[in-house]
């Protein structure tokens, strides 16, 4: 096949389970990618960037802070782009005092749901306040949780169910601070919500929905561990019960669920950045540091379609400025690949990075060197490289590969009308973004498949996936294990 040909990729299914195996090409050689474009957002006062997403047109949205726009001191921002980092439209919520945007996540809806705090309504001096909108970030609803006392929630994460998990901090209930983790159904409304601490602060920064239900929260611990400060990673069931909990030395920022039912944690250690991988018991694989003479964090990993690490942080050891973002891609194993920093000689900070469908990379922080004001948002686009190439190794009847648009098809032959009630994608519901669309092309039995675009074949990850279909009354399983076809 050419480079740039494109073919329709279907996998033909039969049985209850099936393995696909999958060699995914390494890149030849790990050079930083070329900055595509930044953009600066802001008016004449402090606005921040906290996370970014990719839409499904190939846009982004990214949520925030502003004291230059809206109605009080500080403003949720919400601001959609185009590919190109320009405007589409902006939206503010708030009132007369401080309000937060930290943490945005794509909804099945194609809406999103954002999360905070809020110092101008609810019972506190801060609560948690959640905002869920529509495509063009028009309000829908929105909900408060919270105390007395001052509450921040800080991450957020649809669930397979179509509610949301939150994580914060609570110093209404517990004892000092306590991370505070809650679940609430797709219209806010609060099912169950758990605070775990001891007699120190503790707080929570991340959770994550891990494949077979329950969740992992990541926060810092004072209360436990050796030290005075710790990663603290405790994994709950859906109810919320704590099942087993784990200290490693540090802070931690941020986790999320690895292709091979891992952990990858990433924060801080001692002023460098540390990475932890973990097996899904969270029991440590092994842990990475990165840094220099001077003090440098981190806030936000993902794992990349090659299989390895895309991280994002602080640092004042490296770059032009007194701070400057830093972004480091690693390999499976943690080795680093590369870096590149971002700034100018002020103050500039990291915020959140995500893989973009090109395997490139969008990254949101804030700038006082560049901009409108004290300091703007600031959204950086880098460029991405060829799909990898796919070589199937098969004993399927029928499998052909699209190596430009890498869409997986899952094919069901036979004659008739069935009806596809779910299609779970590694623990997680991907029913809304499924298609199901009629044969093109001559199959002599008919039929109809199963067209799942947002599932990239060649950036699924290394590891083991698993699909899980209901069809009318049945339920199917796929089983996709994708490997490294030059080892």
């Amino acid at each position: 096949m050419m480079p740039g040909e494109s073919v329709d990729m279907k996998y033909v299914f039969f049985g209850s389970l099936a393995t696909l195996v999958l060699f995914v090409a390494a890149p030849a050689a790990a050079e930083a990618p070329a900055t595509l474009w930044t953009q600066t957002f802001g008016g004449s006062d402090w606005d921040s960037g906290e996370s970014v997403e990719q839409t499904a047109d190939g846009s982004f949205v990214q949520l925030g802070y502003t004291k230059s726009f809206g109605a009080g001191n500080y403003d949720f921002w919400l601001i959609k782009t185009d590919a190109d980092g320009k405007e589409i439209w902006s939206r503010t919520f708030g009132g007369s005092g401080y309000d937060r945007g930290y943490s945005l996540e794509k909804t099945a809806d194609g809406g999103f749901i954002l999360l905070g705090e809020t110092q101008s309504y609810g019972a506190g001096s801060a609560d948690f306040w959640l905002i869920k909108t529509d495509s063009e970030g028009n309000e829908i609803w929105n909900q408060t949780f919270g105390g007395t006392e001052i509450d921040k929630g800080y991450s957020v994460q649809q669930t397979t169910d179509g509610g949301y998990v939150l994580l914060g901090d609570t110093k209404s209930f517990g004892t000092g601070y306590d991370l505070w983790v809650i679940r609430v159904d797709g219209d806010g409304n609060e099912l169950w919500s758990k605070a775990f601490g001891g007699s120190e602060d503790d707080r929570g920064r991340s959770v994550q929905e891990t494949t077979g239900g329950g969740f992992a929260l990541l926060g810092e611990t004072k209360s436990y561990g050796s030290g005075t400060s710790n990663f603290w990673l405790i994994k709950i069931d859906s109810a919320g019960t704590k099942l087993w909990d784990k200290t490693f030395a540090g802070t931690g920022f941020c986790v999320e669920e690895t292709s091979d039912g891992g952990l990858i944690l990433l924060g801080s250690r001692r002023d460098d950045i540390c990475l932890i991988k973990t097996d899904g018991w969270g029991i440590e694989v092994w842990t990475k540091i990165f840094g220099g003479s001077d003090p440098d964090h981190g806030y936000s990993v993902q794992e990349t379609s090659k299989g390895g690490y895309i991280l994002l942080g602080d640092t004042v050891s490296y770059g032009a400025g007194s701070t400057d973002l830093w972004l480091i891609e690693t390999d499976a194993a943690g080795n680093e690949l590369w870096n590149k920093t971002f700034g100018g000689t002020d103050t500039d900070f990291s915020s959140s990075v995500r893989q973009t469908e090109d395997g490139g990379f969008i990254l949101v922080g804030k700038t006082s060197s560049f901009g409108a004001g004290d300091r703007d948002s600031w959204l950086i686009r880098l460029e991405g490289e060829e799909a990898p190439i796919v070589r199937p190794a098969i004993s399927f009847p029928s499998l052909m590969v699209d190596q430009a648009m890498s869409d997986v098809t899952f094919l069901f032959m036979g004659e008739g009308a069935y009806s596809t009630s779910s299609v779970v994608f590694d623990g997680r519901d991907v029913s809304n973004f499924v298609a199901r669309v009629g044969i093109r092309g001559g199959l002599e039995d008919g039929g109809e498949y199963i067209r799942i675009p947002s599932l990239p074949a060649a950036k699924l990850g290394l590891g083991v996936h698993v699909l899980m279909f209901t069809i009318d009354d049945a339920s199917e399983t796929l089983t996709i294990t994708v490997v490294d076809g030059t080892e």
